[in-house]
């Protein structure tokens, strides 16, 4: 049994829920909804809620009950979780380089089991490419599934950046401070497209697209996002190193050789060699 309300002024609306049922709302805009299980048990993309406890849902949310998609990197180290293996949830990009991620991922992880929903086109393309013994499954979707619009996708991404380095509801309080240029190396990972008949021998366009480039501190930076590597020295691959954190550039000054940079901890950066990615954020709240 579960309760649904918005805030203790308004009347509350309780649902009585059978086995395996779920509970499906969306918060209009600049309204709220708090969720509260009273017995029973249930859950919410995967995670177990807890009775007597309010679930507090801002505007925007659409909560389409489900299991969660786990991608578990612990089956590599991990007896339990390797024995049980793990869901790998992917995004909704399934044309041309999407596409062919989502085919490098099936082989990557050697999956068994692929579930397409509702996209016949992409479920056919998988069974011509996939392996035999790879097992891939047509889903339709669920009635209730709302689309997501590019522009929606756009702030809920700024939205959870946001969340990174000032925490739900502002509950964190992020530093900024100077990075000298000459104690960090900066990269991107990919090399711009040029034709296979000016590759070096040997080499793909995919060789090129995982190319670690150099990159010179500059006015282009601001707003970026920066990946913090763990990499102790370029003699490791940036780009599968695991990262300590990110930061976001603010501004750059070119005259003292210093970019300002929003950090969820404080003063001197863990590591000096730093990723930066084509994703944006304008801290503008």
């Amino acid at each position: 049994m579960g309760e649904e309300a918005n805030d203790d002024k308004k009347p509350t609306t309780k649902f009585e829920l059978e086995r395996e049922t779920e509970l499906r709302f969306e918060v209009e805009a600049s309204q709220s909804v708090q969720l509260e299980l009273l017995t029973g048990m249930a859950e919410i993309f995967g995670t177990e809620l807890t009775r007597n406890k309010k679930f507090t849902f801002d505007a925007g949310a659409k909560i389409t009950s489900r299991l969660a998609d786990v991608f578990n990197q612990r089956c590599e180290v991990n007896r339990r979780a390797s024995v049980s293996g793990c869901v790998i949830n992917t995004c909704g990009w399934v044309k041309g380089s999407g596409y062919q991620a989502l085919v490098h991922a099936a082989s990557a992880f050697e999956v068994d089991v692929v579930v397409v929903l509702d996209q016949e086109r992409l479920y056919n393309e998988l069974k011509r490419d996939l392996p035999h013994f790879v097992r891939t499954v047509l889903l339709p979707k669920s009635g209730g599934v709302v689309e997501r619009s590019k522009d929606f996708r756009r702030e809920c991404r700024d939205e959870r950046i946001r969340e990174y380095f000032y925490g739900f509801r502002g509950c964190f309080y992020p530093h900024a401070f100077n990075v000298k240029f000459s104690d960090v190396k900066i990269y991107k990972v990919g090399a711009p497209t040029i034709p296979d008949s000016c590759l070096p021998l040997g080499m793909s366009q995919e060789d090129n697209q995982l190319k670690l480039v150099p990159v010179t501190p500059g006015r282009d930076m601001v707003h970026h996002l920066l990946s913090v590597s763990t990499a102790e020295g370029t003699e490791e691959n940036l780009s599968e190193t695991s990262v300590a954190g990110f930061i976001v550039v603010t501004s750059v000054d070119l005259e003292h050789q210093v970019f300002t940079v929003l950090s969820p901890a404080p003063r001197p950066l863990p590591k000096n060699f730093l990723l930066i990615m084509d994703i944006r954020f304008m801290d503008l709240k």
